[in-house]
């Protein structure tokens, strides 16, 4: 599942003009950089809260995806990273962030000026002044001006909250075991059966 967010990711930033524009060593390190948090994002828009699992199946592209569900992802982290994740898509579902909003995020945070080994560092900066001012005026559209001020606020700090999560996730390898593979195993097959 995870190898297939990377792919979609790697194919949809290909597709944007200002990401192709900078060289492959600057694509890679943003790349790279950046898949967990957009992952994560992504996953906070797609989880399904009242079956507690991913993705939320009701949603008409993963009708048909295998899902995974907390309890699996309770086994895979500590108890802390977990906690952080679960209050992250909380907050995240319940700003009512849409599709749009979610997309703008990804892209704010692919062009992370501060990711390790960029050459092109005032590009990136450009890039994502760009995307957060759409965002900001996307947030005025859909909110009015009297919501959107807090609403963006809000948004920009779940990102320093994504970050927060991205270094711990880094910081620490996900407790798998053989026995908690195997269980992961069987959940997918089952799925398919």
């Amino acid at each position: 599942m995870f190898g297939t967010l990377v792919r979609r990711f790697a194919f949809y930033a290909r597709l944007m003009p200002d990401f192709t524009s900078l060289p492959f060593d600057d694509q890679s390190n943003l790349l790279r950089g950046g898949v967990l948090e957009m992952c994560v994002l992504r996953g906070a828009l797609v989880f399904d809260p009242v079956n507690n699992h991913w993705p939320n199946v009701n949603m008409s592209m993963y009708k048909d995806s295998p899902v995974l569900k907390l309890d699996n992802m309770a086994i895979m982290a500590s108890n802390r990273l977990f906690q952080m994740h679960i209050e992250f898509i909380s907050c995240i579902q319940q700003m009512s962030v849409d599709e749009p909003t979610i997309m703008l995020l990804i892209l704010i945070v692919l062009f992370t000026p501060e990711r390790a080994n960029l050459v092109h560092i005032k590009w990136v900066e450009k890039f994502q002044a760009y995307y957060t001012y759409l965002l900001e005026r996307y947030m005025n559209w859909r909110f009015g001006p009297a919501r959107s001020t807090f609403i963006f606020g809000k948004l920009l700090t779940k990102l320093s909250d994504l970050r927060e999560l991205s270094d711990s996730h880094n910081g620490q390898n996900l407790v798998l075991g053989i026995f908690c593979l195997c269980h992961l195993r069987r959940a997918f097959t089952n799925k398919f059966d």
